[in-house]
């Protein structure tokens, strides 16, 4: 039962954990440049994130990579992306986190250890998985209003995007919602405040939205 906990069980327990909060929790080695994450979206699917693994001279592709590429993986911003179905199981997926560690970075299951845990949804106001985009959206910014969290990142899609930055800063007029345009080579950045009230958060819920619908068509 020790070799359980120490290996399979440790990432079964993340995984439970991430859905249980619709969030992440990430699990290093001593050599945290090797991190990884589990990640849960409101609707119980998830991703496997792997760091990125080492290059060989010349930054072709070493082994660890093409292990990724044939196992489903696609890279993402600053790692290696598994998207998993709602219907996947946690032990299913904590079998697969665990592989992807061993194939891209030949760690040993045992050797890592939790490092960080991203609460996702708020304690207290939970909408059911099912809800729309922009039930969880609100529920969200309205947990920062009330001073939850002082930031969110919103991500969306299969694999995921970041979607949008949001702030509570001291002496803004609101929470600060920032979302940069889809492929712009200019990188160009939308920014606007909401009210921090609950009518505020919807407001900005519905707004972000539309702006994500302009660059993900279909993207709700």
């Amino acid at each position: 039962m020790a070799t359980e906990r120490t290996s399979g069980g440790v990432y079964l327990e993340a995984v439970a954990q991430a859905r249980r909060i619709r969030g992440s929790v990430n699990l290093e080695p001593a050599d945290s440049r090797r991190w990884s994450a589990i990640v849960a979206a409101v609707d119980g699917s998830l991703e496997v994130r792997v760091a990125e693994p080492p290059r060989r001279l010349l930054r072709r592709a070493g082994e660890g990579q093409r292990w990724l590429e044939a196992h489903g993986f696609v890279k993402s911003f600053d790692c290696w992306v598994l998207p998993l179905t709602a219907s996947t199981t946690d032990a299913a997926a904590a079998a697969r986190w665990s592989e992807a560690l061993a194939g891209a970075h030949g760690l040993d299951p045992s050797a890592l250890q939790p490092a960080y845990v991203g609460r996702g949804v708020s304690e207290s106001d939970v909408p059911p998985a099912a809800a729309p985009h922009v039930e969880h959206l609100t529920a969200a910014l309205h947990a920062v209003a009330r001073g939850e969290f002082n930031r969110m990142n919103v991500f969306g899609g299969r694999p995921s995007a970041l979607w949008a930055w949001v702030w509570d800063v001291l002496d803004e007029p609101g929470l600060r919602i920032e979302r940069q345009h889809r492929d712009d080579p200019d990188n160009e950045i939308s920014q606007w405040h909401v009210p921090r009230t609950l009518e505020g958060c919807r407001d900005g819920a519905e707004e972000l939205l539309r702006q994500v619908d302009g660059d993900w068509p279909g993207a709700r």
